[in-house]
């Protein structure tokens, strides 16, 4: 069977379009989520891009709180003992893994990596006392975090399901986190989180 010589092109070039407009994510952007997403871990959520690279992508979602605390969670981290702070869910991956993400200030904390401006993200429970060291108040802590195989994030932006904000410090540390998928900044490609 012969394909015609402009079925080709077309296909080519609808091929070509889709990687035109593909996005691909940066530590400190945020990822809201398609109000078409169908999915109990990722509907209605708004994630932070902590690692993007050839390795894969890594995030935690910033408008998940729970009702348990650190303290319960983490029975065996001293550094959260009596903790009565907010714990989100930041994802299915390593729930047991505690994720501490930080305003550092004007200090470089040890074991932490700079995802953008003073923000930082370790799994080292000592940052807690050096953000606290240092005033910080603004510290969120996650259980778990979102991960992605390599591209396959960049697939999922480019089929609509993430539109792709870059992201502030104030959306990070939100005093209402819960209201963040509902108030999508303009700019951006992708989706709207309007319903």
């Amino acid at each position: 069977m012969k394909f015609p010589r402009v079925a080709i092109v077309a296909a080519l070039l609808a091929l070509a379009s889709l990687s035109a407009f593909a996005q691909e994510p940066t530590p400190g952007q945020l990822l809201y989520a398609s109000p078409a997403l169908n999915n109990a871990d990722f509907g209605e959520t708004v994630l932070l891009v902590l690692v993007s690279d050839e390795q894969g992508s890594r995030a935690v979602a910033l408008n998940r709180p729970t009702r348990v605390t650190p303290d319960e969670a983490f029975p065996d981290i001293e550094e959260v003992a009596g903790s009565t702070d907010t714990l989100f869910f930041g994802g299915p991956v390593s729930p047991n893994l505690l994720v501490i993400l930080f305003d550092a200030g004007d200090s470089v904390p040890e074991n932490s990596q700079r995802v953008f401006g003073n923000i930082f993200v370790t799994t080292d429970p000592a940052a807690l006392a050096v953000a606290k060291e240092g005033g910080s108040p603004r510290v969120r802590l996650f259980a778990g975090h979102a991960a992605w195989a390599p591209s396959q994030l960049e697939a999922e932006i480019a089929a609509g399901n993430w539109r792709l904000v870059n992201g502030s410090a104030d959306r990070v540390f939100a005093d209402d986190p819960t209201t963040l998928w509902n108030s999508i900044p303009p700019g951006g490609g992708g989706v709207s989180a309007s319903r």
